[in-house]
């Protein structure tokens, strides 16, 4: 999977409409950029913003529904995040959006609006269930398995560094889901 392009309006700390074409000269030449900046600038905000246009939530901020938004900008009446990109040379949309009602800042929240599209044969789905079923068939990863191997939780990251040397590689199966080969491993061992 390769990010294309990221479009989005009101999310967290980055108010109003924002574009990031990851194929501009300037971040495409080298392969390799650095999202930077002071706390509150917004870096998370971006990679919120991705993971909630392809799972309709995010490992910091998980309430995204009728019962509240924690990702949408304060004293605004919308938000959404929109995905561009590839995935076995075929390219792909996947948006989320969600509004409060009359366009107002202090209107009540309408039921968050899913949708994705293949843009190689303009095959379209809508509803959360069947865009994270199709992200999930073209990515081959579940929210979990891409918020732990894409995406590492600002928490997570920090316990890792200042736990101790023996819990650390417990951490890290924790954050990369491989405790699997722990199990294998000691299964292998009673068997011997």
């Amino acid at each position: 999977m390769r990010v294309e392009k990221l479009h989005f309006k009101n999310i967290n700390s980055l108010r109003g409409e924002w574009t990031i074409d990851f194929n501009a000269p300037e971040l495409s030449c080298s392969g390799l950029f650095l999202i930077t900046g002071p706390t509150g600038a917004g870096k998370s905000s971006i990679l919120d913003a991705i993971t909630i246009a392809l799972y309709g939530k995010t490992p910091r901020l998980d309430r995204l529904g009728l019962s509240g938004n924690e990702v949408m900008t304060r004293h605004t009446a919308e938000c959404f995040s929109e995905v561009t990109f590839t995935s076995g040379g075929k390219s792909y949309l996947s948006r989320f959006v969600q509004r409060r009602a009359r366009g107002k800042k202090d209107g009540k929240l309408i039921k968050p609006d899913f949708s994705f599209k293949d843009l190689s044969d303009n095959q379209s789905y809508s509803g959360s269930n069947a865009v994270k079923e199709q992200v999930v068939r073209v990515t081959g990863l579940t929210y979990e398995q891409f918020s732990t191997s894409v995406l590492l939780a600002q928490g997570k990251f920090t316990e890792f560094l200042k736990s101790p040397i023996d819990d650390r590689a417990r951490i890290l199966e924790q954050i990369t889901g491989t405790e699997i080969y722990s199990q294998i491993s000691m299964q292998v061992y009673a068997r011997q």
